[in-house]
């Protein structure tokens, strides 16, 4: 008896390739095993990871900095005082 086989997606549903990237992450990483996951939909998830890492370290380096800039202005301005006394 020859069965029929079964159609795999190859992509995610459209309502799932809406979500934002750590969410789509998330359900991907839920699915059951028997969901084969492609090797193309592994290095989609990664570069998704590798995304919302990236803007977390930016959003880190931009407060760092923002905190360096203050402390040069205010540093700045006291030389300043200092040297017109």
């Amino acid at each position: 008896v020859l069965s029929t086989p079964v159609a795999r997606p190859t992509s995610p549903p459209p309502s799932l390739r809406a979500m934002k990237p750590a969410a789509r992450a998330a359900l991907l990483a839920l699915l059951p095993a028997a969901a084969a996951v492609t090797p193309l939909q592994k290095v989609v998830s990664m570069l998704d990871s590798m995304l919302a890492k990236g803007k977390a370290e930016k959003h880190e380096e931009e407060v760092e900095f923002a905190r360096f800039k203050v402390w040069c202005d205010t540093t700045r301005e006291q030389t300043q005082k200092s040297i017109d006394e």
